[in-house]
């Protein structure tokens, strides 16, 4: 059975958990979003004992790769890196919107719709078919009372961190606002898939999906 490891500190709440098979062994969370970097080894190395795991015994890292926090991706990408090189192990990245949806599967939905908050009226957003198949890639949304008005969907899901804003503004008729985040089981059942499969991603060129351009405060040098 593949032992992965798998790293999440992409938004607010970070999870780490090892996994055999279809069982999850061990997980660990931490709920304070500036203390994920320091936490996480330390989580990792716990988890690792209490289990009586080897690192020789990981096959996989699984990581979420955004959108989320940018400096919360970058951690939880580096530690991936790290020791997918160090191991000579494969790198699996999955993306948090479609973590969201999937944790949101509901009978006759047509659309989801996972929205990430990006604090004021904006949101990281995508959009899946009933079959979590991606058919808008992720992107930036500032929301107004206009925006996916042009969707005729039976049934749309709107879930995440982002939907609640969202709700007060929205004037569909067909939709179901639903705000729970993916657990480690979605983690875990789409990282094993991905590894089941064979769906690597490339450990040099791979970096966080942030959502939209990253945006630096460091003032421009000047020639």
């Amino acid at each position: 059975m593949p032992v992965l490891l798998f790293i999440d500190t992409a938004l607010e709440k970070a999870i780490v958990a090892i996994g055999t098979g279809e069982k999850i062994l061990a997980v660990a969370y931490n709920e304070v979003q500036q203390q994920h970097a320091a936490w996480l080894h330390t989580a990792i190395e716990k988890m690792m004992l209490e289990t009586s795991t080897d690192w020789k015994e990981i096959q996989a890292i699984v990581v979420t790769e955004g959108p989320g926090s940018y400096t919360g991706l970058r951690i939880g990408l580096s530690a991936a890196k790290g020791f997918c090189y160090a191991l000579g192990i494969p790198l699996i990245v999955v993306n948090t919107l479609h973590l969201i949806a999937f944790a949101n599967k509901t009978e006759n939905a047509t659309l989801y719709i996972p929205m990430v908050d990006a604090r004021r009226n904006e949101v990281f957003t995508a959009t899946y078919d009933e079959n979590f198949n991606m058919i808008k890639s992720t992107h930036a949304l500032l929301l107004d009372n206009k925006s996916f008005t042009e969707l005729e969907a039976d049934k749309i899901i709107f879930c995440g961190s982002g939907a609640a804003k969202f709700e007060i503004l929205y004037p569909g008729n067909n939709s179901v606002f639903i705000l729970r985040n993916y657990t480690e089981k979605e983690l875990y059942t789409i990282g094993l898939h991905k590894f089941t499969n064979g769906i690597y991603a490339d450990l040099t060129y791979t970096i966080p999906d942030y959502g939209k351009n990253f945006m630096s405060n460091m003032p421009k040098i000047q020639p």
